[in-house]
């Protein structure tokens, strides 16, 4: 009975708590609804981009660790990737896909930074799909990059990866793949 009246108690309590993801969500939404001039996006989006590369470099000095600074990178890892994938998320939903021309080319590599740093973690979200092909259509991403989005995109969509055919460019090759997942362009 008592486990019963613990129970319902900690339930009341709790009725009222956010959690943390539902705290993560609200502090991004505010962040980003705080963007209202170029440089504070520009800014904004860098900082994804500079936390990526910062892990990264990192985990390629982590033969380096003990076996608990291992353990923290890790912890690291997975909290920057989920925040990072919220913030651009976010992003997406307020402004689209980061203009190169208006916000520079760090700013607009930072949403593919994020993406393919975290694809282990959630996969390719299909939602992502649009806002990466108007950064290409507009070349606010060079081809290589959608491309390389585009054969995750695959992989994620059909369980397999994408056979490039070398004897084509890096465009034939991004067409080839969007007719095998029969995507209008």
């Amino acid at each position: 009975m008592l486990n019963i009246s613990f129970a319902c108690v900690c339930l009341i309590y709790c009725s009222g708590c956010t959690s943390p993801e539902e705290a993560l969500n609200k502090r991004i939404q505010s962040e980003v609804d705080n963007l209202t001039e170029l440089e504070d996006k520009r800014i904004f989006l860098e900082k994804i981009l500079y936390a990526v590369e910062e892990l990264q470099m990192k985990e390629q000095n982590s033969a380096f660790l003990t076996d608990s600074e291992r353990e923290n990178l890790e912890k690291q890892k997975e909290k920057l990737q989920r925040e990072s994938l919220v913030k651009i998320d976010k992003y997406f939903e307020a402004f689209g896909y980061p203009s190169r021309a208006e916000l520079g080319q760090f700013a607009a590599y930072a949403p593919y930074a994020a993406v393919y740093y975290a694809e282990g973690l959630s996969g390719i979200q299909e939602e992502h799909f649009r806002y990466f092909y108007g950064a290409f259509s507009f070349n606010d991403i060079p081809e290589e990059l959608f491309l390389s989005y585009l054969l995750m995109y695959y992989e994620k969509m059909s369980d397999r990866p994408f056979e490039l055919d070398r004897s084509r460019n890096t465009r034939q090759n991004i067409y080839s793949i969007m007719d095998s997942l029969a995507i209008d362009y």
